[in-house]
């Protein structure tokens, strides 16, 4: 009986630690960042909770003095490339098509 039962176990034990295995490996590149380590992108028409008064204009987007996105004040900082959305930090907010927000 403990024969059957390591005979189903056993493969699913070693697949599970191969699984892990390969995962902490790729972990360790410097491409992986952890969700909680990024900040917020905004694609669509923003809808913002709360905004200051408008600053300026870049194309047809306005720009605000700052914003309020999920209770979290975010102040106007500068504008960045497209590609800078897969490089946002813990703080900072990213409007498309290249606004960057800050908490300060």
């Amino acid at each position: 009986m403990l024969e059957l039962v390591l005979a189903m176990l056993g493969p699913i034990a070693l697949l599970t630690l191969a699984l892990w295995t390969i995962n902490r490996h790729f972990r360790r590149f410097d491409g992986f960042r952890h969700p909680a380590l990024l900040g917020l992108v905004i694609d669509d028409l923003p809808e913002f909770e709360f905004t200051g008064p408008t600053i300026g204009q870049w194309g047809n987007h306005r720009l605000y003095e700052f914003v309020v996105v999920r209770n979290r004040r975010f102040d106007y900082d500068r504008i960045v490339p497209k590609d800078y959305r897969y490089r946002v930090a813990p703080d900072e907010l990213f409007v498309a098509p290249g606004m960057l927000y800050v908490v300060r």
